[in-house]
């Protein structure tokens, strides 16, 4: 027989081995939260019929995917009647177990959100296709909250003189005057082709420029429209 205390202290090593485990998971962590991970990684964000008419966060980029359930054999089906401005969602449905006859299946619905910052709410409607005067079965509403992903732009010159990187030049507008009175810019990439157009261009370094794509090529912010003036 083994010793008691042997088996006391074999209990206690299992018992903080679980601890362990349970605690990699962080109970705080909404796995639908939109992360810089999740639009690298091109993570959807899924919705379901539990989030009707709540406000759903959403990154730029990523794609939003809602399920939701519906029974072809009593001829109710889910159509979309608003999407706040979204491109038209595509539509996939998946039939209900065929060895159980009047099961339900699902509609799927994908958004995509590139480019569509701002609010956006989507309404969809369970409804007979051939009984539109009837009112619905159901609707559904969720709203997106989709914040752009684009970095902010970084800032040139000013009282610092900040200078950007090899690859772009500090873009000025007409209010900033160049950086006169340590006004800012901000970094922009260099042009990688310029048209074979005259266009004159006064440089924010005093030359003329045969159109803006040459200036900036060169570095170089405009200042006005037209040839420089020189007295």
């Amino acid at each position: 027989m083994r010793p008691i205390h042997f088996v006391f202290s074999a209990a206690l090593v299992a018992l903080s081995l679980s601890s362990v485990a349970c605690g990699g998971a962080d109970e705080g962590t909404n796995a639908d939260d939109s992360t810089s991970a999740d639009v690298t990684s091109a993570k959807p964000v899924a919705l379901t019929h539990a989030d009707n008419k709540k406000t759903v966060h959403v990154t730029a980029g990523q794609k939003v995917v809602l399920t939701l359930s519906q029974n072809a054999s009593t001829g109710y089906m889910w159509m979309v009647t608003g999407e706040g401005g979204l491109t038209k969602a595509v539509e996939t449905t998946t039939p209900g177990d065929v060895h159980k006859p009047g099961s339900s299946g699902t509609d799927t619905f994908t958004w995509k959100t590139t480019g569509k910052s701002g609010k956006h709410t989507i309404t969809l409607i369970l409804q007979r296709p051939w009984a539109e005067t009837s009112p619905p079965a159901e609707t559904f509403t969720v709203t997106l909250d989709v914040a752009d992903s684009s970095p902010a732009p970084k800032m040139c010159g000013g009282f610092a003189g900040i200078q950007c990187g090899a690859t772009e030049f500090c873009s000025y507008t007409k209010v900033a005057a160049c950086g006169a009175g340590d006004m800012s810019g901000t970094c922009e990439p260099l042009p990688d082709l310029c048209p074979m157009i005259v266009l004159p261009v006064c440089g924010c370094d005093g030359k003329t420029y045969n159109n803006s794509c040459e200036a900036n090529r060169g570095h170089v912010s405009v200042s006005t429209d037209g040839p420089c003036a020189h007295k």
